[in-house]
């Protein structure tokens, strides 16, 4: 179990952590290129961690970074993932099932992921000087914006590991991507809608098809060959 976990984190630390550092200090860049005096705490918390997507009102640079945010842990889940599978699997399956690998992988990317983004809402807000009944709100943000985020990967990685050949199910997926993605242009009306409870209850559905899909369909996954993963 520690060893799947210490891979992961080493594999990001040295493969991948100039991508990670540019993701990690683009909000703080952000910070001092978008804020002015007219806008509130909370516009310059969305406009800075990339929760807008508003193409009559928000400027290029924020809807950069909105697209820059999705596809960022998009592409980290897919990337651990796909590590695993392509270079790993002798190894890996020695200690564990693949029934084990996946509700573990799963776990400890939602760790990563959360430790990220949490790490970015806290500097923001210190920067901010928020008010303490203010943290409420953007703690309720930060859990919306997670679980959307974790929503959107697995769909995603679902359609890669699983769909990549029937042309049909592949499109239907895609444009589910694209209205999920682009559907709730501001993550904060999911928290003002009180959307919460319907997000998480969506998010661990998608888990739990997610884990009993691959369960089902491992060995299919892993007959595949990585020149195939490497060129998709």
């Amino acid at each position: 179990m520690k060893y799947l976990f210490y891979n992961d984190i080493c594999y990001l630390k040295f493969k991948r952590n100039k991508i990670i550092l540019v993701y990690f200090i683009l909000p703080f860049i952000s910070y001092f290129l978008l804020v002015n005096a007219n806008m509130s705490a909370m516009q310059i918390i969305l406009s800075c961690l990339g929760l807008n997507f508003n193409i009559k009102e928000n400027s290029i640079f924020e809807i950069i970074i909105f697209i820059t945010n999705i596809s960022f842990f998009t592409f980290i889940i897919i990337d651990l993932f796909l590590k695993d599978i392509c270079y790993q699997t002798d190894n890996i399956f020695l200690r564990m099932s693949p029934q084990k690998w996946i509700f573990l992988k799963i776990i400890y990317s939602f760790i990563i992921i959360f430790t990220i983004r949490l790490l970015q809402y806290m500097i923001l807000s210190l920067l901010l000087n928020i008010d303490v009944k203010f943290l409420k709100d953007v703690f309720t943000l930060f859990i919306n914006e997670v679980l959307y985020i974790s929503f959107i990967q697995y769909f995603i990685l679902s359609l890669i590991l699983f769909f990549r050949k029937n042309k049909w199910i592949f499109f239907i997926y895609f444009c589910g991507i694209v209205i999920v993605l682009f559907v709730p242009k501001n993550i904060y009306s999911i928290v003002k809608e009180r959307f919460t409870f319907p997000l998480s209850i969506a998010t661990i559905i998608t888990y739990i098809c997610f884990i009993y899909y691959f369960v089902y369909r491992h060995k299919y996954i892993f007959s595949i060959n990585k020149e195939e993963w490497i060129c998709y």
